[in-house]
């Protein structure tokens, strides 16, 4: 079974354009693939999640696994995700060598609420239909506005949604297999400081940055806004085989 996750390229794409513009690899390493695309895949860490098709959300996992349910279906799942990530400073340098000012930026980590929603329609045919609803990248950093790592980042926001129709039937007794069209909506914020005294002072001299314009590396700062936002699509496709006399005895 192979699945194609909508936007992914975009999504890396774009987060490698913010990271190269901040001159750092926070948001590449940030890891923002939420992985709780439904309340039953936590509940059990997604443990044979390709396979398992407990509820409708299997279209997310393995659209295939719709044809094991029976009746319609509305899932409505919201969990809440509390990060804590602590930076800790080991010699922090501007380009030329010299220690970068500030603190080690406290809790980078913000609270976020992960929403998921998945339908199930039981055709009288034996095709199922599924929609589903979710957000699989996401996330916010930030950091306190004066921290050593500023010039970098202080603020990355990376926002999502996934809207996923699918359907699925069994072709014979044991073999199922199921398809879905993904179309997601990616936006993507960074904020960062700007050191324009240590710029200046790269280009024209140190005297001339503080006697004509006052300015001091690392004591001028600004602020750089960046932000992008795109739609893309793709598609899974799933199988599903069923060894029925082992599920049967398994469960006895």
């Amino acid at each position: 079974m192979g699945a194609k996750r909508v936007g992914a390229a975009r999504l890396v794409l774009l987060l490698g354009v913010l990271s190269l513009a901040a001159g750092a690899d926070r948001a590449r390493a940030a890891g923002y693939a939420v992985g709780h695309e439904s309340v039953s895949g936590s509940g059990t860490a997604y443990a044979g999640g390709a396979a398992a098709a407990s509820d409708a959300s299997t279209i997310h996992s393995n659209p295939a696994g719709l044809t094991r349910l029976d009746g319609d279906q509305m899932i409505v799942g919201i969990q809440g995700i509390i990060p804590f990530i602590d930076f800790d400073n080991s010699g922090a340098v501007l380009f030329d060598g010299t220690p970068t000012t500030g603190g080690e930026g406290g809790d980078g980590g913000k609270e976020a609420v992960i929403p998921n929603l998945y339908f199930l329609w039981d055709l009288e045919s034996g095709v199922k239909l599924g929609l589903g609803i979710n957000a699989p990248f996401g996330l916010i950093t930030k950091y306190d506005p004066d921290w050593v790592g500023r010039y970098s980042e202080i603020t990355t926001s990376v926002k999502t949604i996934n809207i996923n129709p699918s359907a699925a039937a069994r072709l014979t007794d044991r073999l199922s297999v199921g398809a879905g069209l993904n179309l997601q909506y990616v936006r993507a914020k960074l904020l960062q400081a700007i050191d324009f005294g240590t710029i200046c002072v790269s280009q024209i001299g140190a005297a001339t940055c503080a006697g004509t314009f006052g300015l001091a590396p690392q004591a001028n700062d600004g602020t750089g806004f960046v932000s992008g936002e795109d739609f893309g699509y793709g598609f899974n496709l799933g199988l599903l085989y069923e060894d029925k006399e082992r599920y049967h005895d398994a469960i006895k």
